[in-house]
């Protein structure tokens, strides 16, 4: 599977994870810790972004405010920007999701080697590796997303 498929495959999963989810639950927390659903796809989206700065790099750009923010400290910069997005919709957030993997995948397309190193990153790892466990990740939360939906599809 290339790595197209590999990130298509991921975000399939998310959205399916999120379909039927009941309005009610959208801003109860348990899916991952304390994170409602809201929360998780907007960590989700969050790393979408992420991806597409990291792809404009194979395009010539240097590496951006926001990705340098991810390296300085990943934990705060997930916790930020979660709650950058408290006061949206979930609407709101899955909009935005969607429009993020969108742009991510067609930039994806656009990168002809998928070997090639993200060599500022610190250990260096292929574009691939690093797709593969954004994509793994992605994975493991529309699994909690999903588990979470089936728990509470009663809850009106």
């Amino acid at each position: 599977m290339n790595i197209n498929e590999v990130l298509d495959n991921s975000h399939v999963a998310v959205m399916q994870s999120i379909d039927d989810l009941p309005e009610a639950v959208w801003d109860m927390p348990g899916v991952a810790g304390e994170w409602s659903a809201k929360d998780t796809l907007a960590h989700l989206t969050s790393r979408e972004l992420l991806l597409i700065d990291i792809l404009k790099t194979f395009q010539g750009e240097q590496p951006s405010p926001y990705i340098r923010r991810w390296l300085e400290d990943r934990a705060s910069f997930d916790a930020e920007t979660v709650q950058s997005r408290a006061y949206q919709t979930a609407q709101l957030v899955e909009n935005e999701y969607e429009d993020a993997q969108l742009r991510s995948s067609a930039l994806l397309t656009d990168v002809v080697d998928a070997q090639a190193t993200i060599s500022w990153l610190q250990p260096p790892v292929s574009l691939a590796d690093f797709v593969q466990s954004l994509a793994d990740h992605a994975r493991e939360h529309a699994n909690q997303l999903a588990q979470f939906r089936d728990k509470n599809k009663n809850i009106e």
